[in-house]
């Protein structure tokens, strides 16, 4: 059973000093309904909704606090591209997918060149092959730039000595041809490169692999066995060697 609330609602011809009013018995759930109705009307006051930054403009604001930033890192990107482009051909097209993938290659570089390797312990033998006699550099380091290609930006070698550098490499391999071969660099795709003739051999026939490769030389064979290749835009030399001839080369400069 619900219980009733009076409520006094003056008439139309009545006076509000005088006149009776007309008592109407409401049920809750009634007055529920009748405070929802007068919720509803416009005549009650409303509360103004808080300002807020329109649905449309949100874009334009990320966009304008991103600008900044993004034209920033477009500026440095390109600066380094024609970084890159400027170290001329070597064994990563100079195309920006070669550019993307020496920019992933940095993560894995060692963070100082100049400093020598240390030596595996699976490695033998532990000493070099250079001999003691190696003379050393006159003159302050080049400077170097680049991973693939890597390059000198000064000091750069004339056309002249350039082609002395190639002759100086195939008088080498003729000096041994049973252990020597020239050929097309096989990491730079276009210079002069020189490769362990057995190692050669090997990568033709794996009868032969079997003959004059360990198993543990067959795992370590890169590019079919290429020892040094040189570079026709600076004349610098890249190098294989053994980690303690590697120490050995940056103590004589």
């Amino acid at each position: 059973m619900h219980h009733g609330i009076s409520i006094m609602i003056p008439t139309q011809n009545s006076k509000a000093d005088s006149s009776p009013s007309s008592e109407y018995q409401l049920t809750s759930p009634q007055l529920l309904q009748t405070i929802n109705l007068a919720a509803d009307s416009k005549h009650l006051p409303t509360t103004p909704a808080p300002p807020h930054v329109l649905p449309s403009a949100l874009p334009i604001l990320i966009l304008l606090t991103c600008l900044p930033s993004f034209l920033l890192a477009a500026h440095y990107i390109r600066k380094d591209y024609h970084a890159f482009l400027a170290l001329g051909p070597g064994g990563t097209p100079s195309t920006p997918t070669g550019y993307a993938r020496i920019t992933v290659l940095r993560l894995l570089t060692i963070p100082d060149p100049l400093a020598p390797p240390s030596l595996p312990p699976t490695l033998h033998p532990k000493h070099g092959f250079l001999p003691h006699t190696l003379a050393p550099r006159h003159g302050p380091r080049p400077h170097v730039a680049g991973i693939a290609p890597h390059r000198q930006t000064d000091q750069k070698a004339s056309a002249a000595n350039y082609a002395a550098l190639t002759r100086a490499i195939h008088g080498l391999a003729a000096q041994h041809p049973h252990t020597l071969s020239t050929g097309t660099s096989c990491f730079e795709k276009h210079s002069t490169g020189i490769f362990c003739a057995a190692a050669v051999a090997a990568t033709k026939s794996p009868a032969i692999a079997s003959r004059v490769l360990s198993p543990a030389q067959a795992r370590r064979l890169t590019c079919h066995g290429e020892v040094c290749h040189s570079h026709s835009s600076d004349g610098s030399l890249h190098l294989a060697l053994h980690p303690a001839d590697v120490r050995a080369v940056l103590e004589k400069g």
